[in-house]
Order: C-alpha cells, then structure tokens, then sequence
C-alpha cells in the first residue's frame, strides 16, 4: 500500500498537480536510510517493508522535487528545518559511533529529525493543500496503520518500544497531515 501512495503521489508530481516541498523530500530521503539502519538495528523484521519503502519512495520525489516541478529554493523556514536537521543528525552520528549499543536513543533522534523534516510539508498542506496528493497520503496513513498490526510484541519494555513506536509514530504522522489536508481543503472550498 505504501508502496503504491508513492506511485500515486509521484504520478501527481509528474502530472503537475502535486508541488513536493524540496527540503522535506531531500531530508526525508537521507533520514529515510538513517532509519531504516536503526530500525533494523533495534531489531526490527516484520514491520521493516514500509521502512524500506520509506527509503524509495522518498528518493524518487526527492528526485522529482529537484529535477521536475517541486516548490522553489530554500526559504527561511526550510532552512531552520534542515540546520535543525543537521545538529540532530550530529547527535545521532556521535551516539551511533560512540554509543552503539545504545540503539533507542538513536532510533529516537531518527525520529525526530523525521517530524521536523515533514514541518515544512506540513505547513504547505495547511497553507496550500491544492498542492498535495490527499489521496496518496490516506493510502500512506492506511498503509502506516496496517503496519501496527505486523507488530508482534505491545509490551513496555525498551526492545519492545524500539519496534513498535516507529509504526505508531508513522500511524499517526501521515494521519496527521491526511486530516489537515481533508480539512484545510473543506475549510478553502467553502
């Protein structure tokens, strides 16, 4: 299903009638590997296909962003993200080369660098929702919410935590920007 939002969601940048934020998708794809490397190394399997898809996905509309018809330079805005970005990503460098055995940290930090690389998505859904797939986003929130199912173990311990809070992070991220985009959508209509 992720895999198919992205299809659809690239299909509407090439179509023209989706504009990707250029600092999300260049940020979103490098942490997308940064992730995936955590999540696997917090022992994650089942729910590691989205992970992956979270990884091509975003290379593509990364590439689309750059190439094709993604929104303009580097604004203000986008550019606290990616300095915000980049320390995060210090951070985990130095726990992951200093501290491997310490993997939830990592995962975390991951994480973090994830929200605030969808910021900037999340205010142009909110500003302009015309320029977003709400489609692909439903499919990615379904997609996201399925995988909590893969989920084998609920438990409160730290090996439990670190596999299932990627899932509900994901769950409710893209649920997120697929309700502002309902809204924010009805709300301009009317």
């Amino acid at each position: 299903i992720s895999l198919v939002a992205w299809i659809i969601y690239n299909v509407g940048i090439i179509r023209r009638q989706t504009r990707p934020n250029r600092a999300t998708w260049i940020i979103l794809t490098l942490l997308g590997v940064l992730i995936l490397l955590s999540y696997y190394d917090n022992g994650a399997r089942e729910t590691i296909w989205v992970t992956i898809s979270y990884v091509v996905g975003p290379l593509f509309t990364a590439i689309l962003s750059i190439f094709y018809f993604g929104e303009g330079g580097w604004t203000t805005f986008d550019k606290k993200c990616l300095a915000l970005v980049g320390v995060s990503f210090m951070v985990w460098l130095i726990f992951r080369v200093y501290f491997p055995l310490i993997s939830l940290p990592i995962l975390l930090i991951c994480l973090l660098i994830d929200l605030i690389g969808l910021l900037p998505t999340i205010k142009k859904s909110w500003l302009e929702p015309k320029f977003e797939n709400p489609i692909a986003w439903f499919l990615e929130s379904a997609s996201s919410i399925l995988n909590l199912f893969a989920v084998t173990t609920w438990i409160l311990s730290i090996e439990s935590f670190s596999v299932w809070i990627y899932p509900v992070y994901l769950a409710l991220a893209n649920s997120t920007i697929t309700l502002i985009l309902v809204t924010r959508s009805r709300y301009l209509k009317k």
